[in-house]
């Protein structure tokens, strides 16, 4: 069988993929605390509360708001956050 751009492929399988998916794909996973990953909203209320935002912006006007006063600690609460360490196995099939 001939698969175009194969070395692309190749290549792609050898470093990873990254595959692009709706917010909802995260629904199963979990962080280091047992809780699940926050939707948008959910991660809009959980920054609000943290980083003492208003709770009516929309989530990337908070984000960037929170990320110009206080970059360092926005950044490593969303790599907190947002590190997977358990999730469904069903995710295994992709």
């Amino acid at each position: 069988m001939k698969i175009e751009l194969e070395n692309l492929l190749i290549k792609a399988c050898q470093e990873g993929i990254n595959i692009f998916t709706g917010a909802g794909f995260s629904i199963d996973s979990y962080d280091k605390s047992g809780k699940r990953l926050p939707l948008g909203f959910e991660l809009s209320v959980e920054l609000s509360d943290k980083f003492h935002a208003s709770p009516t912006l929309p989530l990337p006007n908070m984000a960037s708001i929170i990320e110009s006063k206080d970059r360092i600690n926005f950044y490593a609460f969303l790599k907190d956050r947002m590190n997977v360490v358990k999730f469904d196995n069903e995710y295994l099939q992709i």
